[in-house]
């Protein structure tokens, strides 16, 4: 009980903190904003692409830009704080999350994979006859799932549309009959 109550006061002090530093940052932000983009004005006879640039942010109302920048401080700033962890945590793996496989490989293969299956009758070897069985038993599931596909298309095997229970046991004796 006791950590939760801790849990709580924690997330609340980090929510509140989180609220007086956005609101720090997102009025720091407004404020730089607001002084560039005045000094914009002066800015739109400058050669280039600088001029260019002062001339579209002069066409903006200046108060309502910088307010507009000053809300997306913190979103664009916690984003970019998400996004830094995402890309320094894809660098740290864990060896569970490698496919069972490639540690596999690195192995040599023990000695009964490579001793004949039935010696002196298959030229196969343990290996090779649990791949061909594995095969084998791949395909007998691919028949059957096409024989119930098609049963299953041609009406065999389901309910009559009245639900009558005689019928219904009467399918169950054709099937298991």
């Amino acid at each position: 009980m006791t950590t939760s109550v801790a849990g709580r006061f924690a997330g609340k002090t980090l929510g509140d903190f989180l609220k007086v530093a956005s609101g720090i940052a997102s009025g720091a932000v407004q404020e730089a904003a607001l002084s560039h983009l005045l000094q914009s004005r002066e800015q739109v006879d400058a050669p280039g692409i600088r001029g260019q640039l002062a001339s579209v942010l002069a066409s903006l109302p200046p108060e309502s830009t910088a307010k507009l920048l000053g809300a997306a401080a913190p979103v664009a700033a916690a984003a970019t704080v998400v996004g830094t962890g995402a890309l320094l945590s894809t660098g740290q793996q864990s060896d569970y999350s490698l496919p069972v496989q490639a540690s596999m490989q690195s192995r040599r293969p023990s000695a009964f994979t490579t001793q004949p299956y039935m010696p002196g009758t298959s030229p196969l070897t343990n290996d090779q006859m649990g791949e061909a069985l594995l095969n084998q038993q791949r395909y007998q599931h691919q028949l059957n799932l096409i024989q119930a596909r098609q049963n299953a298309s041609g009406g065999m095997g389901s309910l009559p549309d009245n639900g009558n229970i005689s019928d219904i046991i009467g399918l169950a004796q054709r099937i298991y009959g």
